[in-house]
């Protein structure tokens, strides 16, 4: 076999194995572009956070509200009292817990 007919085999071979690896280099094109997505959403958030602390509301009509779903999510969520003293609620939305305990 020529050198010629060895390197035309040699870049054959390579390129099914390129081929083979095809579709997993894809899915992680997929992935990556994805997290790629979450990452400029989660920058929108904290370039805007600030902005949005400035207009957060802790109270509407008389329930509490989540900080969290304001500033992460632009919206508003009730807090629920879970203790018996009032200094433990939980949101309705997010389900986070916040411990807020009144200070003297």
């Amino acid at each position: 076999m020529s050198i010629e007919s060895r390197l035309r085999e040699k870049a054959t071979e390579n390129a099914k194995i390129l081929a083979i690896r095809l579709p997993n280099l894809q899915r992680e094109l997929e992935l990556a572009l994805s997290r790629v997505s979450e990452l400029n959403k989660k920058i929108e958030i904290a370039e805007t956070a600030m902005e949005r602390a400035q207009s957060f509301e802790s109270r509407v009509a008389s329930r509490f509200q989540c900080p969290h779903c304001w500033i992460e999510n632009h919206s508003r969520a009730d807090l629920e009292s879970i203790s018996a003293g009032d200094d433990v609620f939980q949101c309705a939305a997010c389900g986070r817990i916040e411990k807020l305990y009144a200070r003297p």
